[in-house]
């Protein structure tokens, strides 16, 4: 006759219990992770973000009624002379614009100036540029994070100089051709990499704001084993830039505006400079840029006061994603993107 099996003491249950509760925990995160990035939630986010879009291309519509031209664009407007390559081919605030100069010269002479195109322009700037972003963004972090670091730059009204100014479509238009650039090179292959340079090579020929997105794919592609004979595709644009820089027409005056303010000395001021921007880059974002102190919001100024605390989290978070390692060289890149940004302003 068998004896009855012998039942578990109550410090061998406790044990056991803390034994099993790492797995649960795992299992738990691992359903949380297939819980964001499952089919049935890109599709919700697809649709979610398809909503966004028509309603910031409806608010940008909305706030650009009854404005008109900036400084800037009456310049483009006031210097056109058509097609003329030496026009195109002009510094405009130190900037390499062949390419908006060469769209607006278009616009102007098949439309004459009528702003309600420009307006247009802009609001579908707007879109694409968020569009682009989630398409990068939920390769990485999956469609629900990727949505709602989306949201707000659908709706930035802390840079409204640029989301609800059509001086902007010339900003977003070199954003918008670097972020195909870098979609097209996270694809891979050889003609993604004639893709990507080729639209490097025009976003820096729009506005020198492409630069930023230069040093991440130059810090993407040598940080793969094949840097050498990738290379060109970061290093024909730059050559591009240098020999325009050289060759570029010397115009001077209000319509070409060819000074800049680089000087030698503000190296003494890049660690401040890079600690504010951190700063006001958050404020802008979470919406915490508000100065109440004003009478009336400002255009041109944040108050990052408040994001400080937030720019110091977020260093903290970076420092400790680096030190976990297993961190790819896309992780390098763009981070480079913020930086090379302040850095050029």
């Amino acid at each position: 006759m068998s004896s009855a099996p012998a039942q578990p003491s109550q410090e061998e249950l406790i044990r056991a219990e803390a034994l099993a509760a790492p797995t649960q925990r795992g299992i738990g995160r691992g359903q949380w992770r297939r819980w964001l990035t499952s089919p049935r939630r890109e599709r919700t986010c697809a649709i979610l973000l398809a909503v966004a879009v028509a309603i910031s291309v409806a608010t940008v519509l909305i706030q650009t009624h009854g404005a008109t031209f900036s400084i800037d664009e009456f310049l483009y407007y006031i210097v056109d002379r058509g097609f003329r390559f030496k026009t195109l081919m002009s510094p405009h605030n130190g900037n390499f614009t062949a390419v908006i100069r060469l769209l607006y010269a278009i616009v102007f002479k098949l439309a004459g100036p009528d702003y309600t195109i420009f307006r247009i322009w802009l609001a579908i700037e707007v879109a694409a540029t968020g569009v682009l972003f989630y398409l990068l963004a939920r390769r990485r972090i999956g469609a629900v994070a990727a949505l709602a670091l989306t949201l707000p730059l659908l709706f930035l009204g802390s840079s409204m100089d640029v989301a609800i100014s059509t001086i902007g479509i010339q900003h977003l238009l070199s954003v918008i051709l670097c972020l195909g650039a870098l979609l097209a090179l996270e694809r891979g292959g050889r003609a993604a990499d004639v893709l990507a340079c080729l639209l490097l090579t025009l976003a820096v020929a729009t506005f020198s704001i492409a630069f930023a997105f230069i040093a991440a794919v130059a810090v993407s592609v040598l940080l793969r084993a094949d840097r050498v004979r990738r290379a060109w595709i970061f290093v024909i644009p730059i050559g591009v830039y240098l020999l325009w820089l050289v060759a570029a027409p010397k115009y001077s005056g209000p319509g070409y505006l060819g000074a800049t303010n680089v000087r030698a000395s503000n190296i003494f001021l890049v660690p401040s400079f890079l600690a504010q921007s951190a700063a006001s880059t958050i404020a802008g974002v979470s919406g915490l840029s508000y100065d109440f102190s004003l009478s009336r919001p400002s255009t041109v100024l944040t108050n990052y006061s408040w994001a400080i605390p937030l720019a110091l989290v977020a260093a903290a978070g970076l420092a400790w994603r680096v030190r976990r390692g297993s961190v790819d060289r896309w992780f390098w890149a763009y981070l480079a993107i913020p930086l090379v940004f302040w850095l050029s302003i």
